[in-house]
């Protein structure tokens, strides 16, 4: 009993998880990306939303024009054309917004369907339409791969507290064979089965510790692709709006300037 109980105190009692500092470096890294990535993706909503609104604002402009102008001439006849220009052009961006709005992982209603060129007044204007929305679903499944790499990280962020009780059911192990083994009377029964508890615990928070260890490194790995799909999302959205706005207004532009230079 004697030779027992002394290798039972030779053996360390409070094993310093390895380990631990490990998934504490590796949950900082992917809270540092996933922020980052959380205001990217914030960002291309805000983004999209601010397009909306110049768009509004572009047919209530138009719409005021031909309805307040006092005087039945060019004008109005301008604000007319005006208006039925950014009328199409918000039912258009209603068409761009819908995949852009279905960024969320695993959703998506796919692209728009395509205009077709009889649609469209020129070839150049169909062409724009086209580009908006070749623009649009691209940008849409990229903002997808975003969203659903958060929703990766979020799910990892659920086992951390499963590691925290597991490597805390090992620590009470420890506090209550070291309880036996410091008693006057050692019992080796007591301690025999104390220590298979321990080990039993350990057993429990390796295999959970190594497995969460595995997937945050593979989960990290994929950070620098899906950084680029961030990229490749705001800049999508953004020439599928700007190419809904030159399909419809266009032309618009080209009418303002020779305004502008008579007026010179």
């Amino acid at each position: 009993m004697l030779h027992s109980t002394k290798r039972m105190l030779l053996r360390p009692l409070h094993l310093a998880p390895a380990l631990d500092e490990d998934i504490g470096a590796w949950q900082q890294k992917l809270s540092n990306v996933s922020a980052a990535l959380s205001a990217a993706s914030a960002s291309i909503d805000a983004q999209r939303k601010g397009w909306e609104r110049l768009f509004t604002a572009a047919d209530t402009f138009a719409s005021d024009l031909h309805t307040l102008y006092p005087n039945d001439d060019e004008v109005r006849a301008l604000g007319k054309r005006s208006r039925t220009a950014t009328a199409a052009l918000l039912t258009g961006f209603s068409a761009v917004d819908a995949p852009l709005c279905s960024g969320g992982a695993g959703g998506g209603t796919g692209p728009p369907p395509l205009p077709s060129p009889a649609a469209s007044s020129t070839a150049p204007t169909a062409a724009a339409a086209v580009r908006a929305s070749s623009a649009a679903a691209a940008a849409a499944a990229s903002h997808r791969t975003v969203k659903a790499y958060l929703a990766e990280i979020e799910t990892l962020t659920r086992e951390y507290p499963k590691v925290a009780a597991a490597r805390r059911a090992v620590a009470a192990a420890d506090r209550r064979l070291e309880a036996l083994l410091g008693k006057r009377r050692v019992d080796d029964v007591k301690v025999g089965r104390a220590t298979e508890r321990r080990d039993g615990c350990e057993a429990v928070y390796g295999a959970l510790q190594a497995g969460l260890l595995e997937r945050m490194r593979s989960t990290y790995a994929k950070h620098p692709g899906v950084f680029k799909a961030a990229y490749a999302a705001f800049f999508c959205s953004w020439e599928a709006c700007d190419a809904r706005a030159e399909a419809e207004l266009g032309a618009l532009g080209g009418i303002a300037r020779t305004l502008a230079s008579r007026a010179g």
